[in-house]
């Protein structure tokens, strides 16, 4: 295990930094977190954040940024690899994640539309993409993306899942609702202790704050406004 010390730059509703998170509580990990204001960042976050954005991880005096290379790093470095072995598995691990990303911008698009036509647009193709997902986790088996072990792209989606339980907590469930797979996944994700670790205790509050603050129209649809 590295014993480095980590400072983990945080933003406290980002859903890349999440990933981070639950690998470090995964792994054990000792680390330190700070949460930065994106609407006003501070100067000392953009002197060590190359991008201006979340997540940062320092390690003693080294940056990280970009979540999926700090993921690796922190796999590669701490208890137990959360990748598979085989490296055509692992390959197909990799790929799936960054199919996630996808999902987050197009969660992002759907809960920012400032007209009908592009929610619509959006949702249509947000529901596209989880068809697709649900059709691949139709050759699995297991509680988990990859079978029964919680791994590295397991804790890549618990942000998606934490967004579809924030709109089913205030009246969209429509999401997952065609998706029985996807459902068991999210179910079996979302009440592991590092994925209910890994936001603050008003993560919905601040949620849903911020989705008022962009007037949108799905947030005027949740009577957010």
């Amino acid at each position: 295990m590295s014993n480095l010390n980590l400072h983990l730059i945080s933003f406290d509703i980002c859903p890349y930094v999440q990933r981070a998170m639950i690998l470090l509580l995964e792994k054990n990990a000792e680390f330190q977190i700070s949460y930065v204001d994106l609407a006003n960042k501070p100067e000392w976050f953009l002197k060590v954040s190359p991008l201006g954005k979340v997540p940062v991880l320092q390690v003693d005096q080294t940056v990280l940024f970009e979540s999926s290379v700090i993921c690796e790093y922190i796999d590669e470095t701490h208890g137990e690899v959360m990748h598979p072995s085989d490296p055509l598995v692992k390959a197909e691990h990799r790929a799936w994640m960054e199919y996630s990303s996808v999902l987050l911008g197009l969660i992002y698009g759907v809960s920012t539309a400032q007209d009908e036509d592009d929610l619509a647009a959006k949702r249509n193709d947000l529901s596209q993409k989880l068809s697709n997902l649900e059709l691949t986790l139709k050759k699995g088996n297991g509680p988990f993306f990859g079978g029964s072990k919680f791994a590295m792209i397991d804790a890549f989606y618990a942000p998606v899942f934490r967004y579809f339980q924030a709109f089913a907590q205030w009246g969209d469930s429509s999401y997952l609702s065609e998706f029985p797979r996807l459902q068991s996944w999210e179910a079996n994700v979302m009440r592991r202790s590092s994925v209910l670790k890994a936001v603050p205790q008003d993560y919905s509050e601040k949620l849903k704050n911020f989705l008022k603050n962009k007037n949108s129209v799905y947030a005027r649809k949740l009577n957010l406004t």
